[in-house]
Order: C-alpha cells, then structure tokens, then sequence
C-alpha cells in the first residue's frame, strides 16, 4: 500500500475517487459502507457492546460531519472534494474558489527520452568542445598536403630558373588555405578560425621549406652537394697527399704557436675565411668605415648593386651594409697585397686555415714535409694516417652543423627583405581568408 492511499475500514478497497468518509483519527470509509454499517448497527442489541470494525465506524460516525461528506456544503466545486471552509485552493484537483479556474500541474519528463530543445544547441557546443581535441588534426592534414605542393612549386622554379618569383608566395598560401578547409570543413574546427590558423602558419613553413629544399637542390648542381658537407672518412678513404696536407698543417701550427713567421704565397688567404668585422685589426676596421663613410649614398648604392650583379641577386637590397663593408675590405686587403704590404691579422691562424695543399705553403715547409714523411716507419706512417683521418672527421662534423645552420640563415635571412615580408603577409591573409571561409 503507498503512503496517503485511502482504504475503506469496512471493506479494504480504495476509497480514491468515490463518495467517502473520514472520521478525526484520519480513517476513511465508503459513504456506502458507512451507511450499511450504521444499519446494522441500529438492529443490534442495545445491551451488546460495540467492538472490532462496529466499534469502530460508530466512532467514525459520530465524528461525522456534513462538511467532512464530498459533496458536502465545503466541497470543492471542481472535484466535490471536502475542503475546509477557509480554504481557497482545493489540494486535490488545484481548483480556485475566489478565480473559479482550476490550476494545472505539469509532469516532468524523462530527460534520457527526449532533451528539451532550450538544451540542444549548448548539448551541440558541448558535443563539439569535446570533440575538439581530434578536429584540428583534419585541416592540419590538409594544409600540410597543400603546403608540401606550394614547397615543391617554390622550390621548382627557383631551382630552374635562378631566381625567386616573390608572386608564388600567393599561390603557397591559397594550396594551404584550400587544404585546410578540404581537410577540415569550417564547421567542425570552431567556426574555420582553427583551420584559417593553421593555414597561415603552414604557408609561411611551406615558403620557408621551399627556399630551403631549392639552395640544397643549388648546392648539389653546383657542388656536388653543400659545401659545408665533406663527409666523414676512414684510413682507406685518405690518400698520401691528404695525409701530407694533415702534417704540413700541424707543423705550420707548431711554429705559428712558436711565434715563427711564415713566408705565405699569398697574402690574401686570410679574407677567405676572414668574417667581418671581428676577424680584421681595429685599426684596419676603422679604415675601411672612414671609406666607406666617405661615399656619396649614390657611390655606396652603386656599390651594392655591382654586388648584387656579381652574385646574381635580384635587387641591391639584397646587400646588406655589413657585406657590402666586407667587399670592401677585402679589397682593401687585395691592394695592399698588390704593393708587397700586409695587415696584422688577429689571428695569425687564418692563414694556416685556408691554406690548401701544396699550392699555398710555401716551398721550404713542403720540402720539409716530404723529408719527414720519407723517414717515417710503416708504422709511423700508419699512425699518421690515422691522425689524419681524425683530424679530418672532426673538421667534418663541425662543418655539418655549420650546413644546415648556413643554409637556414640563407633563407632566415631572405624573409627580412621587404618585398618577401610584403608577400609573406599576402601569403599569410590569402591562407587565412580561405581556410577559415565557411561560405
């Protein structure tokens, strides 16, 4: 039985919804009941005691009041149900006796049945915050797809032709832009504003990775591959000359060390590997900004432009002042040379360091070489080679991270112009724009 059900005392059945009864203890009875009971209660004995269930419905009876009867003079006008005579609203059916309408209740609904639709778009933004983590990775993959092919087509015509066409920037950052919104859709990366990010950034990597992968492409035409990259060697990879070279440059830094002059072939060696301005004697330094000071913006505009014609550049832009200072004081170098004088290089080393074998020893330290390399034992001579070998890979291992170093500095370096930032930034909002579309 639930709480609150009304029972009838006389004959266990629900009194809900029929015309009832109720006594002060809180008892109900069927009106029928009631009235069947009170019969059979008068035809009793009047010298019989009332007990059980009689006992009980004479209780109910005498406790029995016209307002307590639905239906009675109280009674809910709605529902007939007893109501208490200053009563307003009816507990059972809501109505109201001083507005005459009934109050209706609503029954709330199951939630997993059906969500209310003030609920569905926040459900939507939910559904999609949580999904998030994996939705970029779609127009990432699209714009990485473009970008490898706005690379390529950098790459291949700077390659074929020499030069950059700065336009093509455009066209890398349109493939990434179409990319990440082929890869991704706006509506599932937050509006396109996650995809029209990614573009943009993948278009300036891809105009970088094409710069990079065309000056390697360069260097393997020209050089045989980057000329920084000697590679490692063994002891069969080094001939006898290399290992002559390997001596002649140890014993060359013995007596430099020992502070020794050495006769050089060539005074001009030092500017082969010379960087300005930390390589050159202050005094040497203070020379070559008080020529260059003393040029005219025409003079000094025109000698950068024959430095760029030289070096087959597009724009005397392209010639910073530091190179073009450095130009100029190697040939300043190369006059003095001329006339028989010499500078006072801060490191006497230079010379040694781009010194190549045999051409610019000079004769005495070649003979002297070849003198000790002839007195040298099979043993000696295999140590030797096996000195050489080391001195060569570690040479080799530091111009391998000088490799990629200079050729990213190339192309770091070649977005400081203000053409390509202008085109960088068209490349940029071109990605950005169509990536993030949603029309």
């Amino acid at each position: 039985m639930s709480q609150g059900e009304k029972i009838c005392v006389h004959c266990g059945k629900s009194c809900a919804g029929q015309a009832r009864v109720k006594d002060s203890s809180g008892s109900y009875a069927h009106t029928a009941c009631a009235e069947r009971r009170k019969g059979a209660a008068s035809k009793s004995s009047a010298s019989s005691a009332p007990s059980g269930d009689a006992g009980s419905m004479a209780a109910i009876l005498s406790d029995l009041d016209e307002k307590d009867m639905i239906g009675g003079e109280h009674s809910c006008q709605g529902c007939g149900y007893p109501m208490d005579e200053q009563a307003i609203v009816c507990l059972h059916c809501g109505f109201n006796r001083d507005t005459g309408r009934e109050y209706k209740t609503r029954v709330g609904k199951d939630p997993s049945k059906k969500r209310p639709a003030s609920d569905s778009k926040m459900a939507g933004v939910i559904d999609d915050v949580a999904s998030l983590g994996m939705r970029p990775v779609y127009p990432l993959i699209g714009a990485l797809i473009g970008g490898a092919i706005g690379a390529a087509i950098w790459a291949g015509l700077a390659y074929s032709t020499g030069y950059e066409f700065r336009w093509t920037a455009i066209a890398v950052g349109a493939l990434c832009g179409f990319g990440a919104r082929m890869g991704g859709e706006a509506q599932t990366t937050g509006g396109g504003m996650i995809a029209g990010l990614l573009a943009a950034c993948m278009a300036i990597l891809s105009i970088g990775a094409g710069k990079y992968v065309a000056l390697n492409m360069i260097f393997e035409r020209d050089f045989g591959g980057n000329p920084f990259d000697v590679g490692t060697a063994n002891v069969y990879d080094l001939s006898e000359n290399d290992v002559l070279a390997n001596m002649t440059f140890e014993l060359c830094k013995q007596k430099i060390d020992a502070g020794e002059d050495i006769a050089w072939n060539d005074l001009t060696l030092p500017i082969q590997i010379a960087e300005w301005p930390d390589d050159y004697p202050e005094s040497f330094q203070d020379e070559v900004y008080d020529r260059w000071t003393d040029m005219s913006d025409a003079e000094q505009l025109r000698f950068r432009r024959d430095i760029s014609d030289i070096y087959g550049l597009n724009s005397y832009r392209d010639v910073d002042v530091d190179w073009a200072m450095q130009v100029l004081a190697d040939e300043m170098v190369i006059e003095l040379s001329d006339i028989g004088e010499s500078i006072d290089w801060p490191d006497p080393h230079l010379y040694n360091q781009a010194a190549i074998w045999p051409a610019d020893y000079p004769d005495e330290i070649i003979t002297q070489v070849r003198n000790e390399w002839d007195q040298l034992s099979e043993n000696e001579r295999s140590e030797r080679r096996y000195s050489a070998v080391d001195a060569h890979n570690e040479l080799a291992e530091e111009l391998s991270s000088m490799s990629g170093e200079f050729t990213l500095n190339v192309v770091i370096e070649s977005f400081k112009h203000p053409f390509q930032i202008m085109f960088a930034i068209f490349a940029v909002g071109t990605a950005f724009w169509i990536g993030q579309n949603d029309s």
